[in-house]
């Protein structure tokens, strides 16, 4: 095994899952890891359909053992309890969730990044077993990140603006502790990579937010944050409520369009998500991209017929 052309839809998780025959996510996760270090990738959820990456970092690793209701009607903007009224409780599994989630952008090291990758908890308590309950575990777990992860302003609304925010900030520590990194094994930057970066790491945030506002209203709702974080959760087949860094990557895929069945325009997102300059019938085809999105999921997620 020496080298594998990134196809439209792979993410690292599955290219390391299948390429190296593995079953077990700590296997995986970790495998990722040395890929993603062997090919100098700053981002391993960020990956170009077209690419090619080497696969010659060891064929075999030790193996470890490894021991949703519709939600029709309208959607609920307020995320938090503003103005000193009670704050909302939620499950000590929900709590425990949000806040490993938050450490795992909490991060200070290259190693500290990549190490979030296997991060793995359950939204789920035990007496989680309906599909009523586990809808209600997603709304919360959602409802709670954008409290307390995207609602820069704590008023209650995580606008699309905030939600790119937030997205950006990360992606640009991503970058910043990657090229540390990159230093430290004498990979130098220029001044155009950082600058190419910055573009990329705007340009993946407002994209994503764009497209996940599925009814245009310019907010991201618990109920189009869940639909995010359910499907997911479901990719890897478990459905679990363990929601995995490389499913939320896959997942980010398919909501901006960079695995779009549609080669035209899978070319354009990947192009634009590359940071170079589109067309003007380039940017259409983005743009319409954006609106048949929104409209697949809001259709999908029950919040339109």
């Amino acid at each position: 095994m020496s080298s594998y052309t990134i196809k439209t839809g792979d993410n690292l998780w599955n290219i390391c899952k299948n390429q190296f025959k593995l079953n077990n996510n700590t296997d995986i996760a970790n495998k990722v890891k040395e890929v993603a270090k062997a090919n100098n990738i700053s981002n391993p959820n960020l990956i170009f359909a077209g690419k090619e990456i080497n696969l010659s970092v060891g064929d075999t690793i030790e193996k470890t053992t490894e021991p949703l209701a519709e939600n029709k009607g309208t959607e609920s903007n307020k995320v938090t309890n503003p103005n000193g009224t009670k704050p909302k409780n939620y499950s000590k599994e929900i709590t425990q969730a949000v806040e490993t989630k938050k450490k795992s952008w909490d991060f200070s090291s290259y190693e500290g990044f990549m190490s979030s990758l296997n991060t793995q908890v359950s939204i789920f308590s035990t007496d989680t077993k309906t599909a009523e309950q586990k809808q209600q575990a997603y709304f919360d777990y959602s409802e709670k990140l954008l409290s307390e992860h995207y609602d820069l302003n704590n008023d209650g609304i995580v606008t699309t603006e905030e939600f790119a925010k937030a997205e950006e900030q990360g992606n640009l520590k991503t970058n910043e502790i990657s090229r540390k990194h990159d230093t430290e094994i004498g990979i130098t930057s220029t001044e155009e990579d950082i600058k190419r970066d910055s573009v990329i790491a705007n340009r993946t945030a407002n994209l994503f937010a764009t497209n996940l506002d599925m009814n245009g209203d310019g907010k991201i709702s618990k109920e189009e944050f869940a639909f995010f974080n359910k499907t997911a959760d479901g990719l890897d087949g478990a459905q679990d409520g363990k929601i995995l860094a490389a499913a939320e990557s896959a997942m980010f895929q398919s909501v901006t369009g960079m695995n779009a069945n549609d080669k035209e325009i899978n070319r354009v997102v990947n192009k634009y998500l590359s940071g170079e300059t589109l067309t003007a019938a380039e940017q259409e085809i983005l743009n319409n991209s954006s609106t048949k999105i929104r409209a697949a999921m809001s259709k999908a997620a029950g919040l339109s017929d």
